[in-house]
């Protein structure tokens, strides 16, 4: 009795133990625009992707990591906190320097394999099979070609699932913020330190002016610049560094023609979900408040404009601003077919590949036949991380 107890629990447990297995896959994706008329209306309200959710493959090997900038051990951090606290608040000021323009082509360095347990893995050269339909697709009239690269991912349950980040093209963040609108010329960042020697930068003063208009020795605004090109700066008092705000002109992060991310995960099939935008500059009618002049106010309100209790109007003028089109999608694939996700301004061909598993995984084998209707999720696992 006890010998058939312990099988039919071994046997209970076999199917927990093959879901933890893991089973590698290998991806293929090529992004691009398409340069077309369209008759679509694209909404006027950004709406952007989690992209801190996703896992960020392109970075590493598009932006060295300067080995200067390394967080300080728990060691360290109790024997000079002070330095410490300088040396994070420059970890996160710094903003990489991407090459420009963006490289279409993404790949390691070098090969790599994957080991049981890490994260997507970004693949080499040799591993891109789409070369001849890219450069094909790139002859074509009207069409932009973004980003091509290849990873190596665990397929996970859709909970568990961590999403890629994609993103290229050409970077707007010189003229438009990430919601759209025109960048100000100067876009400080406001932030809060106790005293400026805590930057850990060398600083020069500059005489300012006092409350009453007249040069003065109480009181200096000091000016730093750090290695990204952010400049800094602090008030000093006669009795020192003052510990207000401190504010910094920083470069403002990329903001990246294509950008969003992509998910994939394994439930019996495979599933492809897409979050991506891809930002196209053009202009929207914005409401303005435009002043009235006393002798033209009664003969603007006689000709029926509308007009506020302060001597205001409110008209309409075209701004600049930066779309984001969005391509989103759920979608259920199978293994060794080529995908393409239709779009009229955004393609993308994609194609999900089995492979050599590491040592541990498991060869999953896709159900023979499809079933029957469209079991596709309405929600997303992409979406839903953003509600976190």
């Amino acid at each position: 009795m006890i010998r058939k107890l312990a099988m039919s629990a071994a046997f209970c447990l076999l199917p927990l133990s093959q879901a933890m297995a893991e089973s590698w896959f290998e991806v293929e994706v090529f992004l691009f625009e398409r340069n077309q008329p369209s008759a679509e209306e694209w909404p006027e309200q950004t709406r952007l992707p989690a992209f801190a959710k996703g896992r960020d493959l392109i970075s590493p090997v598009l932006v060295p990591r300067d080995a200067s900038l390394v967080p300080c051990s728990e060691e360290e951090r109790i024997v000079d906190s002070l330095r410490c606290d300088a040396m994070d608040m420059q970890i996160t000021s710094v903003t990489p320097s991407y090459p420009s323009p963006m490289p279409v082509k993404v790949v390691a360095p070098s090969q790599r394999a994957a080991e049981p347990g890490a994260g997507a893995l970004l693949m080499d050269s040799t591993k891109l099979q789409f070369n001849d339909a890219v450069r094909q697709l790139s002859r074509e009239s009207g069409i932009t070609p973004l980003l091509h690269m290849s990873w190596q991912q665990a397929m996970q349950p859709r909970h568990a699932s961590t999403p890629i980040r994609l993103f290229g093209g050409e970077n707007f963040a010189d003229r438009f913020t990430a919601m759209g609108t025109l960048r100000p010329a100067q876009d400080p960042v406001m932030e809060a330190g106790e005293s400026s020697n805590a930057f850990g930068l060398t600083i020069t003063s500059d005489m300012t002016q006092d409350t009453a208009g007249s040069n003065s020795g109480d009181s200096q605004a000091l000016i730093a610049s750090d290695a990204s090109g952010g400049t800094y700066g602090q008030l000093q008092t006669d009795n020192g560094l003052s510990s207000g705000t401190v504010f910094r002109h920083k470069t403002p992060d990329p903001v990246w023609q294509l950008d969003g991310l992509i998910n994939i995960y394994l439930s019996h099939y495979l599933y492809i979900e897409s979050d991506l935008v891809l930002r196209t500059p053009g202009t929207r009618k914005v409401a303005v408040e435009q002043e009235l002049l006393a002798s033209s106010q009664s003969d603007t309100l006689a000709a029926g404009a509308s007009a506020t209790k302060s001597g205001q109007q409110i008209a309409f003028e075209e701004q600049p601003f930066l779309f984001a089109i969005p391509l989103t999608q759920n979608r259920r694939v199978r293994s060794g077919q080529v995908h393409y996700f239709d779009h009229p301004k955004l393609g993308m061909v994609i194609q999900i590949r089995k492979m050599a598993q590491p040592t541990g995984a498991v060869d999953v084998e896709e159900p023979a036949a499809e079933p029957e209707g469209d079991d596709t999720p309405e929600a997303d696992v992409i979406n839903q991380q953003t509600q976190d």
